[in-house]
């Protein structure tokens, strides 16, 4: 291989890496060598308390962040201005891509015993550990008639039905270049 191909090669492989968290830039200057200590010692003596469905809104209308950690599929109602982030493989990366670092988090659960997942998850890139948790979850939440958002969720048949009859339907495909395909391959 030439010189120039490898300069391209190099080039073509920085371009489709990841992008960096923002939470990294945080955990770099906490760990920085100037920092003796590194990060303070967690203390952690109880759980996040489970909160019934008026406790939650009231921390929620106080200004806590709803981070709603159930998977993609099921979000597709839910309470209204919850940030999805599901529990999985990509999910640190994920939170610490889109949550706010000096807001609380109150969680969202698919069942009660992920609540320490998600905590320790958070916990390893540098985010305070949760303030509480909604009981009951989702059901919870309907049952007490609460507000939820609709978000209903298309194939890609649908999109490109709904493409082909509204001229300003806008798309922002956010995938990683590798999964980019065009809609006309369809």
């Amino acid at each position: 291989m030439n010189s120039r191909n490898s300069v391209l090669t190099a080039q073509n492989s920085l371009l489709y890496r990841p992008t960096v968290p923002p939470y990294c830039t945080a955990l770099l200057a906490q760990n920085a060598p100037s920092k003796s200590l590194g990060p303070p010692l967690l203390d952690v003596r109880s759980d996040p308390p489970p909160l019934t469905v008026s406790q939650f809104a009231q921390q929620r209308q106080a200004g806590a962040m709803v981070l709603d950690c159930r998977s993609p599929e099921v979000f597709a109602s839910p309470i209204p201005s919850a940030i999805n982030v599901g529990l999985g493989s990509s999910f640190t990366t994920w939170a610490g891509s889109v949550l706010l670092r000096d807001v609380p988090l109150v969680l969202v659960l698919a069942r009660s015993q992920d609540l320490w997942t998600v905590c320790w998850q958070l916990l390893r890139i540098g985010y305070d550990l949760p303030k509480d948790w909604l009981s009951g979850g989702m059901k919870a939440w309907r049952t007490a008639a609460k507000d939820i958002t609709l978000m209903p969720l298309w194939d890609i048949h649908v999109l490109k039905q709904q493409l082909q009859r509204d001229d300003d339907l806008f798309v922002l495909d956010v995938r990683q270049p590798e999964w980019r395909v065009e809609l006309g391959t369809y």
